[in-house]
């Protein structure tokens, strides 16, 4: 058996706890505006960041964190519901069979994709089917900018479950019309779920693109890398020749530049696709997280924010705000003029997904939008 990434260096840990605590003053009953910085550029963010360092902080509480003047006010912040865009290869060398076993790779597919949808650790990922080749023209990007089934899981197991059923597969493998539409498609929900959902596109396919125009490899990578900053592809490969998959995962930047490849030395096929699966679920899990709406008569002072991490030691660590992510242990909004999401990147993000941290703090302060009664 070969699969070419590791799946899972640990076991995933769910974030106990995130909060928001807004900045007012020392009795915790009203808002003040005296350090507001509201309306200036989020990438000089850094108001809240007293002890000067943003690295290691010994013992740090999150209030402490910000100076005496944060109130108590706090709301439960959790990580972003996930939600999955299926882009899944039914071309007819899915009919073929690896690993030795009777059942073809589309059957085996569909074995590891079922049991991923029950899963119990797949609860409240939402799932979009987008599967290729499909419909009339399917060289045209146009005709997967949709999907053809949607399910929230547990309860649209079954819902997707039937619609995988109903496919065979037929065709040849318009893998770059197919995943264009399907990044159309994913923009459009990342645009109308901004702060409530973390979209990511997975391909899975069993190899070479064929047939269409600008329909290579290099075809496909070059359309990946394009969206790699604001969306997040991850590559699922089965079959036999996949090592030219890793240059699709490397341009999308997922997984350390690798594709999951399943390959025809496996004795576990089903086994080793549900592991993929599991280690893209806990790949996209975790490391964004929604901006709330501000209390009543006030606006959230996008220059007075930190991220605070605990560890099982009970240390505290502040993670520092870095835009464009060049720093891989910092944080940056999905949208530096418009934050809608705080997002964690990479190195920091695989931090709090270890076993290692327990709790994760989003500290933000408050400006005052007119007047408070009894303050100034």
């Amino acid at each position: 058996m070969r699969i070419g990434s590791t799946l899972a260096a640990g076991t995933l840990v769910a974030i106990s706890a995130v909060s928001l605590i807004a900045c007012g003053s020392a009795d915790d009953s009203a808002f003040g505006d005296e350090s507001s910085t509201n309306g200036t550029n989020p990438a000089d963010q850094g108001a809240f960041d007293t002890t000067g360092t943003n690295g290691s902080a010994t013992g740090l509480d999150p209030v402490s964190a910000v100076g005496n003047k944060c109130a108590g006010t706090s709301a439960g912040l959790n990580g972003l519901p996930l939600h999955l865009v299926l882009v899944l290869d039914k071309s007819g060398s899915m009919k073929d069979r690896i690993g030795g076993s009777a059942d073809s790779k589309w059957e085996q597919a569909k074995a590891a994709l079922k049991e991923f949808f029950a899963s119990p650790q797949s609860a409240g990922i939402t799932v979009d089917l987008v599967p290729f080749p499909f419909g009339g023209d399917t060289c045209s990007a146009a005709g997967y900018s949709t999907a053809t089934s949607s399910g929230e899981l547990p309860g649209g197991a079954g819902t997707l479950s039937g619609a995988i059923d109903k496919l065979s597969p037929s065709g040849g493998t318009p893998t770059n019309p197919a995943l264009t539409g399907a990044i159309t498609y994913a923009k459009g929900l990342q645009k109308s779920l901004a702060g409530q959902a973390n979209v990511s596109i997975i391909l899975a396919t069993d190899g070479e693109p064929k047939d269409c125009v600008s329909n290579s490899i290099s075809d496909v990578a070059s359309t990946v890398a394009g969206v790699k900053d604001s969306l997040k592809t991850y590559v699922i490969g089965l079959g036999d020749n996949l090592t030219n998959l890793n240059s699709i995962a490397q341009s999308a930047g997922t997984n350390g530049g690798k594709a999951f490849l399943v390959d025809g030395t496996s004795t576990a096929v089903t086994a080793d696709l549900i592991s993929a699966l599991g280690a893209i679920r806990a790949a996209a899990l975790t490391c964004s997280y929604g901006i709330p709406a501000a209390p009543e008569g006030k606006t959230l002072d996008f220059n007075q924010v930190n991220v605070v991490y605990g560890t099982k030691d009970n240390q505290s660590v502040l993670v520092k705000h870095s835009a464009d992510c060049k720093d891989p242990s910092g944080w940056r909004y999905d949208d530096e003029a418009a934050p809608k999401q705080i997002l964690l990147c990479d190195s920091v993000c695989g931090t709090v997904k270890g076993e290692t941290v327990k709790t994760i703090d989003v500290v933000l302060g408050c400006a005052t939008n007119g007047s408070v009664p009894g303050v100034n």
